[in-house]
């Protein structure tokens, strides 16, 4: 609904006017009738109004001086005059800018509706220019078309704010807002940038924060450190997301107080101290105090990644694509996702774990430990001293797939873990997890994986660039 302001010094004008038409159905709330234009100028220092409806000739301050004030505090606002038919030519002369409509007194009914339709069509096309400009604001800061400096001479302060679960309330309070320069949204978050003081910022928060999950913010100083502050906001904001931390108003600094090494936090776990529950209520509150202590998104998927290849090391029978499950882990947005994937993973372990053979034991240890060698299933053989179609047969009867299978499903395991957690060379890699014919690799990994390892590792720095 369209705020309305009526200025007048005759009295019965002001009185009368409201009762003219119905303003409800006009979508028009009049909330203030002034008989004071310097009062009026006042009001319009603290309170956003939408249309001005005012006389020309008042004692106090004539409509010539008291309207080129009303812009300079409000330059959006919309003006519809009123005005004696004696001066109307004289009113209609001098301010012929930014003047909506001119009625003459007495008021006409229709003429006024068609006034008000008027400033009402003008002001969704300049709220609709506002919004776009304020969009493509922080896009052309970012971007080094315009310095901050261009876009707010003042000496405010400026903050840059992220916040998450954004909906249309929300854009319509941003859109809105005094205090917003510019902002990006992406339809998950929203990037704002802000002037004004702390009490400014913390009146806005008040406005915005029931209504979202999150919000992250940080003070700028120059020109130099927008983008950097952006790049970290994009980050911070990602974690609280993946994490799901509960806290509603953060800033940059994560205060974090606890050095957790992540891969010692796996190397204590024992799965067999564990039911289903007791896994997922561990998993939560790690993942919980990991958010917490400022930990990255990719640090999160390594504690994962490394929770799935001890379970896979256990010589359980697992039919699911163990590359497969890794790449979902790499593909995951939030806690949830990865806490299901792992529970899934367990849940199999735990239902199909059985005490295999003691023959089918010591070949699955003896891959674990020379996968990275020339292995076949005659050389695996002759080292147990066993005959090779035997072991074959009762390895592929235990494990439901055959011995060469296995051992690549687990070399191509051992690979992403490496593609994913460091720099090295593909070719190097290749050799590292036993196979000496690159090429023969690079075959196994993309029937694996539906991508070659290289794409896979692009997929990595793209997701946790995003993320």
């Amino acid at each position: 609904m369209n705020t309305m302001m009526l200025v007048d010094d005759e009295y019965m004008i002001l009185r009368g006017i409201p009762k003219l038409i119905d303003w409800s159905e006009l979508n028009v709330e009049i909330v203030k009738a002034e008989k004071s234009p310097l009062a009026a100028l006042k009001y319009l220092k603290e309170h956003h109004i939408d249309i001005l409806l005012s006389d020309m000739n008042m004692a106090e301050l004539p409509g010539t001086q008291f309207l080129p004030k009303v812009k300079e505090l409000q330059p959006d606002i919309q003006i519809i005059v009123l005005s004696g038919y004696e001066d109307f030519s004289y009113a209609k002369a001098s301010l012929e800018q930014g003047v909506i409509d001119y009625l003459n007194k007495p008021i006409d009914p229709d003429e006024l509706e068609d006034a008000i339709e008027k400033a009402q069509s003008k002001l969704k096309r300049t709220q609709h220019d506002i919004k776009v400009a304020k969009r493509l604001a922080l896009d052309d800061v970012l971007s080094g078309r315009v310095k901050l400096s261009e876009i707010d001479e003042s000496q405010s302060y400026l903050y840059l704010v992220g916040i998450w679960q954004v909906d249309e309330k929300i854009r319509t309070i941003i859109a809105e807002s005094q205090n917003v320069l510019g902002y990006q949204d992406d339809g998950k978050f929203m990037y704002i940038l802000l002037k004004g003081n702390r009490a400014e910022l913390t009146n806005l928060s008040k406005s915005i924060l029931p209504l979202i999950k999150n919000e992250v913010y940080t003070q700028l100083s120059t020109d130099e450190d927008l983008n950097e502050k952006f790049q970290n906001l994009k980050k911070r904001l990602n974690e609280v997301n993946f994490y799901q931390i509960q806290k509603k108003k953060l800033t940059l600094n994560k205060n974090c107080k606890v050095t957790l090494q992540v891969s010692e936090l796996v190397s204590k776990i024992n799965f067999s101290n564990f039911s289903a529950v007791t896994f997922d209520k561990y998993l939560r509150e790690t993942f919980d105090e990991l958010g917490r202590n400022g930990y990255s998104v990719a640090d999160g998927k390594y504690f994962a990644r490394l929770i799935l290849m001890k379970l896979y090391g256990k010589k359980q029978k697992i039919d699911l694509d163990f590359s497969e499950i890794l790449a979902r882990v790499e593909n995951s947005t939030t806690v949830d996702e990865l806490i299901k994937i792992i529970m899934d993973f367990f849940r199999k372990y735990h239902i199909q774990v059985k005490n295999y053979p003691d023959l089918v034991n010591e070949t699955l240890l003896y891959l674990d430990q020379n996968y990275m060698e020339d292995l076949t299933l005659k050389k695996v053989a002759d080292v147990l001293h066993v005959n090779s179609v035997y072991l074959g047969s009762i390895f592929k009867k235990n494990l439901n797939q055959s011995f060469a299978k296995y051992l690549n499903n687990y070399r191509i395991a051992k690979a992403i873990a490496l593609i994913t957690t460091t720099n090295q060379d593909i070719n190097e890699i290749s050799n590292k997890v036993g196979y000496n014919n690159s090429n023969y690799f690079f075959r196994v990994f993309k029937d694996q994986t539906s991508m070659s390892p290289t794409e896979y590792r692009r997929m990595v720095k793209k997701q946790n660039n995003i993320l």
